[in-house]
């Protein structure tokens, strides 16, 4: 039993690993960043256009999901002053959807209650570091019921950035095939909220 122990590999939980990215096998030939852009206009809002269509397509013939990202500008139109309730777009999402060869495989209604559920789980820090990519971190603590955004001025513009948190194919660690999936390939659809309120 103790040649048993001895021979198994120790191994941190992934939490405390810090020791950077996996090695890579010596067949990946080579890795790009991909920018795409939304499909049907760049300017959304809860009176205007809501659906944001994305077409991810790429010149090599996979995708790693887990890295998508998205940014934006983010102008307070309002003569008050705006305080989200949220750390960054993913509270202004009524809706998300994912195709593939023009087949629905993950819908996921009611996405911003869903992904504030999911934050719950993650660390404070983790937290701060979602508010801070996002609206901008003011204030919170521990407790994690009491985080507070930064507040929007009237015009004021912010770039922010979200990542998927409750989209299912974006958080494995599999590669998606683009290459071999016909018929439009890979297709995000994000159904912004209803009203500004």
């Amino acid at each position: 039993m103790e040649q048993v122990l001895a021979a198994t590999k120790a191994t941190l939980i992934d939490s405390l690993d810090f020791g950077g990215n996996p090695p890579v096998a010596d067949y990946i030939q080579s890795r790009s960043q991909i920018q795409v852009f939304p499909q049907g206009g760049n300017i959304y809002s809860p009176g205007g256009v809501k659906q944001v269509r994305f077409s991810i397509t790429t010149s090599g013939p996979f995708v790693d999901m887990s890295s998508l990202a998205l940014q934006a500008i983010v102008t307070n139109k309002n003569a008050a002053k705006l305080t989200f309730l949220g750390p960054n777009l993913g509270l202004l999402i009524q809706e998300a959807r994912i195709y593939l060869s023009n087949v629905e495989c993950e819908r996921v209604p009611f996405y911003n209650r869903t992904e504030a559920m999911l934050q719950r789980f993650v660390s404070t820090d983790k937290r701060v570091q979602l508010y801070d990519e996002g609206w901008g971190y003011n204030s919170g603590s521990i407790q994690g019921n009491n985080f507070v955004a930064a507040e929007f001025d009237h015009n004021e513009s912010k770039t922010v950035v979200w990542r998927p948190q409750a989209l299912g194919l974006c958080q494995q660690k599999n590669y998606l095939p683009t290459a071999f999936i016909s018929g439009g390939g890979c297709v995000i659809e994000l159904l912004l909220v209803n009203t500004t309120a």
